[in-house]
């Protein structure tokens, strides 16, 4: 049985949909390793988004306080 591939998640819904896909996938099918490499990607956007969000309230917060 052939796998779909995914699109690459940008989400925290579809991370979590691709996580359940992913677990249970066959990890020999032909596009595991190609859905894993999209949902890696996906979290690290997901990562730099949260910290670059943070780093924006900071900032916010700051010039409020002045």
């Amino acid at each position: 049985m052939l796998l779909p591939c995914l699109s690459t998640p940008v989400t925290v819904r579809s991370l979590k949909y691709q996580v359940q896909y992913l677990e249970d996938a066959n990890p020999v099918s032909p596009t595991f390793k190609a859905n894993l490499k999209r949902f890696v990607k996906g979290s690290l956007a997901q990562g730099q988004l949260g910290i670059h969000t943070s780093q924006e309230l900071a900032n916010i917060k700051v010039v409020e306080q002045a």
